[in-house]
C-alpha cells in the first residue's frame, strides 16, 4: 500500500517558482490500475517520479506500507527503486549499446542475481511480451511498440510491487497502444500500475482507477480509497541489495565504446604515446643496466676484491674538505686552510698481518662464498734476456724506470712491463683459454705466453723474448724522452708458434747481484757490471715459454694480462732463496747496521768519504819520491872557536855520503790525513771536479735538468687550453694600447717604424705598465701546473736524475785522474805535499840519524874533540834546519805511482752510487731490495668471489671485521679495500639512472597531456551518456554505481593505451636493437622490456586514466535522474 501525504513540491529557477504539487493526498491499493490525466503542467509526472523514487517531495510524507519515507537515504531509494518499481518511458528509454536481452537484464544484474537465474528471468519477461526471438538485437533495430514492449519487460524482470508508466502510448500509433495497454491491464491483476497519460479513452478503457490533477491538485478521484488502522497493519519489508557490480559497469562501459570504435582506439592511442616513451627508455636502460652487470659479473674474477697495503679515506677527505671550506673566513686577518695535513693524515696502512690471521681463522666460512683467496708480495722477478753475450733486463724494465718523462706520458691503459704473474687457483681461468700450442705452465720456471682476444701479442713482449732487438726499444725510448720523433722502420712481424716457444730467458733473484767486498767492507751492487752479471746469469736457471693461449671467443673479460704470465711458485721460490741468503741473513742478524755502508742506518745519511779506502800508498816508493840535493847546502862553518875550518874541506861529496846514511822512514805518517788535506786543497784549485761529489743540488742548475723540465713543461701546455684565450688577451691590449699611444700623438706620427716602436715601449711604460703586470699575472695564473701534473715533472726530474748521476760519473772520473796529476806535478801540489810532510815526520829520528852521520863523516876529517864537535854540530844543524826546504827535491811521477787509487772504475762507481742512495736506506728498504718479504705480511690480498651474493657476503663479512676492531679500539686494524668494477658500475649504473628517470620525467609531461585529455572526453561521455545514467538510476543503480560504470569506462581506456603502448614500444624494440647493435659494434646489449615492468605500466595507464575520470564520474553521480531522462 502506497499513501501519498500532503505533498508538496516546488521548482525554483532563479525568482521564479513553480508549484509542481501542492498538498497532495492520495493512497494507492496494492493492486489496481490508476490513471493519473490532466494537462500538460500539472504535475503529473512529477508525482509519478515522487511514487517511483526519483525525485523528491519539499514537503509532506510518502508512506510504504505504513512506512514514513522522510529517513531515506539514497541507498534506501535505490533498493526501492530496483525492488519494488518498475518504471515504462514514453521514450522506451533503452540503452543503445546493449542488446535487448542486457537491457532486460540490467535490472536483474543490479539486483544481485546470479548470470544464469538473470538470463533465464530476462528471457522469461521477453517471453511475456511476445520478444524472445528478438532477445539478440540492438534497440535501433526494432520498432517503437517492440521497444515499449522490451521496456515493459525491463519493468517487470524484477517482478516489481508497482508499476510506474508515464505516456507509455504517447510515442505508439493507436494499434500499438492497444497492444501496449492489454499488456499493462495484464499486469495489473497481480500489482499496483500507475499509469500517466493524456488519453482520457485509455483510461476509461483500462483503468480502474482515475485521478484528475490540475495545478498540482487533485481534481478528482474516481475510486478513492481511505486507509483505516484494521485495514492495513504496519509492515516492514527488507527490499533486498541494490548493487552494480565492477564487472557490470565494466560490461556497459566496454559496450558502450564499441559503438565509438574510431574515436576509442584514438583516446587509447593518444594516451599510449607516454607510456611508449617511458617503455622504450626503461628497455634501453633495462638493456644497458644488465649490460653493465653482465659485465661485473664476467669480470669478478678479473677485478675482485683488492685490499692493498695502503689506503685513504676519500670520502672523508672531501667531507672534511667541503667542510672547511664552508667556514666563515677570519675578518682580522688570513685563516688558515688545512688541505695537505689533512689529505697525509687521511692516507693509512692496512694491516694486513692481522687480517690474514683473520681471513685464516674464518677459511670455513670463506669456502662458501670465495673461489680463492691470493696474498701477494711486493716481488717481481729479475727476468735478464741473453743474447750474443749482450744481457738485458726485461723485467722490472729497468730503462722505462730511467726514462720516466715516457713513462708519465703512456696512457695509464698501456703496461710497460710484459711479465704477470698468474693466480694460484688454475680454475680461475684455465676454462676462458684456448690452448694453441704446448701446455700450461707445471712447474716454476715454465712462462705461458697469453695472448689478446684477435691472437696478436704486444711489440714488446717481442722486445722482452728477444724476437727484436732490445736496443731498438731503449733507443725510442730514449728519443721519446728527449722529444725527438720516433719512427718504426719495420712492418708488423709474425712469428710462428715454434719460434716463440724456442725462447729462452734467465731469472735471478735480487740478492745475487750483490757481492762482500773486503776492501770496502760491505757489499757491492753489480748490477752495471756485465762481466759479473754474465757469470751469475751463465749459472742462473732458465725460463722455458711452454705454452700459448688465448681467450675464448665467449669470454668478455680475462683473469690474465696478455703477455708472458709465469706461476706464483716462481715468486715463492725466489722468496725462500732470498730468505736463506747470506747478503739477507747478515741484514736480519743486524737491524742497526747497513750492510751496503757498513754504518749504522742514520749515521750514514751524514755526507761522507772514505779516502782510505779510495787510495793505497807503497811506502818504498814513496821513499825514492824524496831525495837530497848537496849542492843546495851551503854550510858556513868559521865560526868555530879555536878551529881553523876550511869550507872547501865539507863537499857536496861529504854531505852526500852523509845524506846517504840516513833511512827516511814513513811508516809513523798519517797518510790518510794527508790525502784528505791534499785533496782539499786540489779542489780548491781545480773546483770543478767538486761536483762528481754533489747531490741533487748540483743537477738541478744543470743544462740537463733545465732541457727535461723545458721539455715535460711543452708537453703539458702544447694544447693547454688557457694558450689562445691569453693569446687573445694578448692581442687585445697591444692593439688597445697601440691605438692609446697613436691617439697620444694627435697626428705626429714618428718618421720611421724604430722610432714608432720606440716610442711605444716608452708609453706602454709609462701608461699601460699595470695593464701588462696584471695580465701576466693572471696568465700564469690560468697556467698553473694541477697536482698531477706537479707530480708527474717530479717524476721526471727524479728518474732523469739517475740517469745524470751515472753518466756524469763516468765523465768526472777521468777528469779527476787528469786534474790530479796535474796538481801533483805543480809548485803548489810540491809544496802541499812538503808542507804536509814537514808536520807529521818525526824530526827527533831524523836529527839522531843526521847527528851521527855528520859525526861519523867528521870524525874522518880528525874533528873528534868533543867540544869541537858539540861546536860544529850545532852550527850545521841551524844552517841545515833553513837549507833543507830547498835541498829536498820531489818526484811527482814517482810520488804518483807511489800513491794509487785503490778501487778500480766500477768499484769506484758502486762507492758513488752507495754515496747518492745512502740517504734513503733504511732496514725495511735493504731487505725489500734483496727480494725478502715476510710470508706472514702480504703487499696485497686479493679474494674472488662465487657471484654476486658471495660478493655481498665477504663485504658484509669485512664490514663486520671493521666493526669488531672499532669496538675493541683498534682503528690501525681497520680495513679499506678497494672493489674497482663494483664503484666504477655502480657510478655507471647511477649515471644511467639519472639519465632515464629526467627522460622519464619529460616524458612523463606527455602522459599527464594524455591523461588530463582522457579526462576531458570521459567527461563528453558523461554528457553524452546523460539518458544511460537517467536509465540506471530509475532501475535501481546508486550513484557509486554511476561512477563505476564511468570509471569502468577510463579503466578500459587506460588499459587500451597501456597495451597499444608497450606492444608498440616492444615492435620498436627491434629497430632500436638494430641500431644499437650496430652502433655499438656488438649485439651483447640489447634493450628489452621485462614482463614485470610491462605489467607496471599498464597499470600505470590505468591508474593515471581512472584519476583523470574521477572528476568526470563524480560528476555523473550527482547527476539529477529525472533531468538526466529528460535530456537528449
Amino acid at each position: 500500500m502506497l499513501q501519498i501525504q500532503n505533498i508538496s513540491k516546488q521548482y525554483r529557477t532563479g525568482s521564479l517558482i513553480q508549484k509542481a504539487l501542492d498538498r497532495v493526498y492520495l493512497n494507492l491499493r496494492d493492486n489496481e490500475f490508476v490513471a493519473i490525466l490532466g494537462p500538460s503542467g500539472s504535475g503529473k509526472t512529477t508525482l509519478l517520479n515522487i511514487i517511483g523514487g526519483l525525485d523528491s517531495y519539499d514537503s509532506g510524507d510518502l508512506m510504504i506500507n505504513g512506512i514514513s519515507t522522510k529517513q531515506y537515504k539514497d541507498r534506501d531509494w535505490d533498493s526501492y527503486r530496483n525492488h519494488t518499481i518498475g518504471f515504462v518511458f514514453q521514450s522506451y528509454h533503452l540503452i543503445p549499446h546493449q542488446s535487448i536481452l542486457s537491457n532486460v537484464e540490467i535490472a536483474l544484474t543490479i539486483s544481485g542475481i546470479s548470470g544464469t537465474e538473470r538470463k533465464q528471468r530476462a528471457i522469461k519477461a521477453l517471453k511475456k511480451v511476445g520478444l524472445e526471438s528478438q532477445m539478440h538485437k540492438k534497440p535501433n533495430q526494432m520498432s517503437g511498440g517492440q521497444m515499449q514492449r522490451v521496456a515493459i519487460a525491463r519493468a517487470l524482470v524484477n517482478d516489481p510491487a508497482i508499476l510506474l508508466a508515464d505516456e507509455p502510448t504517447g510515442a505508439l500509433d493507436s494499434e500499438t497502444s492497444v497492444q501496449v495497454m492489454d499488456l499493462l491491464k495484464e499486469v495489473a491483476k497481480d500489482r499496483l500500475v500507475v499509469m500517466v497519460t493524456h488519453n482520457p479513452q485509455l483510461a476509461e478503457q483500462y483503468a480502474t482507477r482515475i485521478v484528475n490533477l490540475k495545478d498540482g491538485q487533485i481534481l478528482s478521484d474516481s475510486h478513492p480509497y481511505q486507509v483505516s488502522s484494521l485495514d492495513h497493519s504496519v509492515v516492514h519489508q527488507n527490499m533486498g541489495k541494490a548493487s552494480m557490480s565492477f564487472l557490470t559497469a565494466l560490461s556497459l562501459s566496454f559496450h558502450n565504446l564499441l559503438t565509438k570504435k574510431a574515436r576509442t582506439l584514438l583516446v587509447a592511442f593518444a594516451g599510449s604515446i607516454g607510456i611508449i616513451g617511458i617503455a622504450l627508455i626503461m628497455a634501453i636502460s633495462n638493456g644497458v643496466n644488465q649490460y653493465i652487470k653482465d659485465t661485473e659479473e664476467k669480470t669478478l674474477s678479473q677485478y675482485p676484491i683488492e685490499i692493498v697495503k695502503q689506503g685513504i679515506d676519500l670520502s672523508s677527505l672531501i667531507g672534511e674538505t667541503n667542510t672547511s671550506s664552508s667556514n666563515q673566513p677570519n675578518s682580522k686577518g688570513v685563516k688558515e686552510r688545512k688541505i695537505v695535513s689533512n689529505m697525509f693524515s687521511k692516507i693509512s696502512s692496512n694491516d694486513l698481518k692481522s687480517f690474514k690471521n683473520h681471513l685464516e681463522s674464518q677459511s670455513k666460512e670463506l669456502e662458501k662464498y670465495a673461489n680463492a683467496i691470493e696474498y701477494r708480495f711486493h716481488l717481481e722477478p729479475m727476468i735478464y734476456q741473453m743474447k750474443n753475450d749482450t744481457i738485458h733486463q726485461v723485467n722490472p724494465s729497468q730503462f722505462s724506470n730511467r726514462n720516466a718523462y715516457a713513462s708519465a706520458l703512456m696512457p695509464s691503459s698501456m703496461s710497460n712491463s710484459a711479465f704477470h704473474q698468474m693466480p694460484e687457483n688454475k680454475k680461475l681461468y684455465q676454462d676462458a683459454y684456448e690452448l694453441k700450442a704446448g701446455r700450461w705452465p707445471k712447474h716454476s720456471h715454465e712462462l705461458v705466453l697469453v695472448l689478446s682476444s684477435n691472437g696478436t701479442m704486444s711489440d714488446l713482449t717481442s722486445y722482452a723474448l728477444g724476437l727484436r732487438n732490445y736496443e731498438e726499444l731503449k733507443e725510442m725510448f730514449k728519443k721519446f724522452s728527449q722529444g725527438e720523433a720516433v719512427t718504426s722502420k719495420e712492418e708488423t712481424a709474425v712469428y710462428s708458434y715454434d719460434q716463440i716457444l724456442k725462447q729462452k730467458l734467465k731469472v735471478l733473484p735480487a740478492f745475487s747481484l750483490y757481492s762482500y767486498d773486503e776492501t770496502l767492507k760491505s757489499w757491492s751492487n753489480h748490477s752495471d757490471d756485465p762481466t759479473y752479471l754474465k757469470k751469475v746469469l751463465n749459472q742462473a736457471p732458465d725460463l722455458n715459454i711452454v705454452g700459448i693461449v688465448q681467450p675464448k671467443g665467449n669470454q668478455e673479460t680475462t683473469i690474465l694480462s696478455p703477455g708472458l704470465n709465469y706461476p706464483s711458485s716462481l715468486t715463492r721460490e725466489l722468496i725462500q732463496e732470498a730468505k736463506h741468503s747470506k747478503i739477507v741473513q747478515a741484514q736480519l742478524a743486524d737491524k742497526k747496521t747497513n750492510i751496503f755502508t757498513g754504518k749504522a742506518f742514520g749515521e750514514d745519511k751524514k755526507p761522507s768519504f772514505d779516502m782510505k779506502s779510495l787510495f793505497k800508498i807503497n811506502p818504498k816508493k814513496l821513499q825514492s819520491a824524496f831525495q837530497i840535493n848537496p849542492n843546495a847546502l851551503k854550510l858556513d862553518l868559521s865560526n868555530l872557536q879555536g878551529v881553523n875550518m876550511n869550507p872547501a874541506k865539507v863537499s857536496a861529496k861529504d854531505l852526500q855520503e852523509i845524506f846517504s846514511q840516513i833511512r827516511w822512514d814513513f811508516s809513523k805518517i798519517q797518510f790518510i790525513s794527508l790525502s784528505k788535506n791534499l785533496i782539499s786543497d786540489y779542489l780548491k784549485q781545480y773546483p770543478e771536479s767538486q761536483r762528481a761529489l754533489k747531490d741533487l743540488g748540483s743537477y738541478l742548475t744543470s743544462s740537463e735538468a733545465r732541457r727535461v723540465v723545458q721539455q715535460y713543461l711543452q708537453q703539458q701546455y702544447q694544447n693547454h687550453p688557457a694558450l689562445s684565450q691569453i693569446q687573445t688577451k694578448m692581442t687585445n691590449l697591444y692593439n688597445t694600447l697601440m691605438q692609446e699611444y697613436i691617439a697620444s700623438l694627435h697626428g705626429h706620427l714618428p718618421a720611421n717604424q724604430a722610432e714608432m716602436m720606440k716610442g711605444f715601449v716608452q708609453y706602454v711604460k709609462t701608461h699601460g705598465q699595470n695593464r701588462v703586470n696584471h695580465l701576466l699575472q693572471e696568465s700564469m695564473r690560468s697556467l698553473a701546473l694541477s697536482k698531477t701534473q706537479i707530480q708527474g715533472l717530479l717524476k721526471v726530474v727524479e728518474n732523469d736524475y739517475q740517469n745524470y748521476i751515472q753518466n756524469y760519473h763516468k765523465k768526472e772520473i777521468a777528469l779527476i785522474r787528469k786534474n790530479l796529476a796535474a796538481y801533483l806535478n805543480s809548485s803548489r801540489g810540491q809544496a802541499k805535499i812538503m808542507s804536509e810532510l814537514s808536520k807529521q815526520m818525526d824530526v827527533k829520528d831524523w836529527q839522531n840519524q843526521l847527528s851521527k852521520a855528520i859525526l861519523k863523516q867528521l870524525g874522518k876529517k880528525g874533528l873528534g874533540s868533543s867540544k869541537v864537535m858539540e861546536q860544529l854540530f850545532s852550527q850545521i844543524m841551524s844552517q841545515m834546519a833553513t837549507q833543507m826546504k830547498t835541498a829536498v827535491r820531489f818526484d811527482p811521477v814517482v810520488f804518483s805511482k807511489a800513491i794509487q787509487m785503490n778501487l778500480d772504475p766500477q768499484q769506484l762507481k758502486n762507492v758513488f752510487a752507495s754515496m747518492l742512495n745512502q740517504k734513503n736506506s733504511s732496514y725495511e728498504a735493504n731487505l725489500k731490495t734483496l727480494g725478502y718479504v715476510d710470508e706472514e705480511e702480504p703487499s696485497e690480498i686479493v679474494i674472488y668471489p662465487k657471484d654476486f651474493e658471495a660478493k655481498n657476503e665477504i663485504k658484509a663479512m669485512i664490514h663486520r671485521y671493521n666493526v669488531d676492531q672499532r669496538a675493541a679500539k683498534q682503528e690501525d686494524k681497520v680495513i679499506r679495500y678497494t672493489d674497482l668494477v663494483g664503484t666504477l658500475m655502480s657510478s655507471v649504473t647511477n649515471i644511467v639512472n639519472v639519465i632515464s628517470y629526467v627522460l622519464i620525467a619529460f616524458v612523463a609531461i606527455s602522459l599527464m597531456v594524455s591523461s588530463i585529455m582522457i579526462g576531458v572526453i570521459t567527461f563528453i561521455s558523461v554528457l553524452e551518456r546523460n539518458k544511460e545514467i537517467g536509465i540506471l538510476r530509475a532501475i535501481g543503480a546508486s550513484k557509486h554505481n554511476i561512477s563505476q560504470v564511468f570509471n569502468a569506462e577510463t579503466f578500459i581506456t587506460g588499459l587500451l593505451a597501456g597495451l597499444i603502448g608497450v606492444l608498440v614500444a616492444l615492435l620498436l624494440q627491434i629497430p632500436i636493437n638494430q641500431a644499437i647493435h650496430h652502433l655499438a659494434g656488438r649485439t651483447d646489449i640489447h634493450a628489452f622490456l621485462p614482463v614485470k615492468t610491462m605489467i607496471v605500466l599498464v597499470a600505470l595507464s590505468v591508474f593515471l586514466t581512472i584519476l583523470s575520470g574521477l572528476f568526470p564520474a563524480r560528476k555523473a553521480a550527482k547527476s539529477d535522474p529525472v533531468s538526466a531522462l529528460r535530456s537528449e
